[in-house]
């Protein structure tokens, strides 16, 4: 009977320092994966709210999670847990942290388009890079010498020669995403046909759908949390 139960202490002292040899080697392999994203340089985590970004195409997207995920997937060729990503995700945010403010609080005056980064101060074209932090980026590409004469022309049939420059200089305050002082709105005024709709459907095509807010004002003075749907948006 003694050498029954010492048999089975054994078994189980083994069976249990194999868990922890294996447990301790999953623990290894989620950091060692961690310390790779984070190494990349690709992934940023708002230290208030935990939203994960990733880093593609010239901006950070709200899809960090999901990334990592896929990329956990690809590495493990589909032998993963739930728990296996959970760890790697919460390791990763917390070796990324950034204030909220570092995505609009630039004191350069750039913005990101679909062929880089544009400095608005000298109007040369920087490449995309994930040191700029950004969530905003134009669906137009910058070229300094093209002109846009059938907007131009649009314009001179709606507005007074001497109102164009003003709804020129418009547009342009709807593409500065950061360091913005003018705290100005605009005010579309007249009947019908008369190219208002025209001039903000041109107005979104720059800037973006997915870069706009549909809040309306009586939402922004009644509900407090409307001003949330604000961040990140151009206009």
């Amino acid at each position: 009977m003694d050498s029954e139960n010492d048999a089975k202490k054994l078994q189980h002292a083994v069976g249990k320092e194999s868990r922890k040899e294996g447990t301790s080697d999953l623990s290894k392999k989620q950091t060692e994966i961690a310390k790779e994203l984070i190494a990349s340089g690709i992934y940023k985590t708002n230290r208030q709210s935990e939203q994960l970004y990733h880093y593609a195409n010239g901006i950070y997207n709200r899809n960090g999670e999901a990334r990592i995920k896929e990329q956990i997937h690809q590495r493990l060729d589909g032998a993963e847990s739930t728990n296996f990503c959970s760890e790697v995700i919460g390791k990763v945010q917390r070796g990324t942290y950034i204030d909220l403010e570092a995505f609009t609080d630039h004191t350069e005056h750039k913005i990101v388009v679909e062929n880089g980064i544009l400095d608005l101060d000298t109007l040369q074209i920087l490449g995309h890079t994930p040191e700029w932090l950004s969530l905003i980026k134009f669906p137009v590409n910058y070229k300094k010498e093209t002109t846009c004469p059938r907007i131009l022309k649009f314009l001179s049939e709606i507005a007074r020669p001497e109102d164009i420059p003003v709804l020129q200089e418009w547009i342009g305050y709807n593409l500065w995403t950061s360091g913005y002082q003018a705290q100005k709105a605009m005010l579309l005024v007249g009947d019908g046909g008369n190219g208002k709709s025209t001039f903000i459907g041109i107005l979104e095509a720059l800037i973006g759908r997915q870069n706009r807010s549909a809040v309306s004002l009586h939402e922004l003075e009644d509900n407090r949390f409307a001003k949330a749907d604000l961040f990140g948006k151009s206009s």
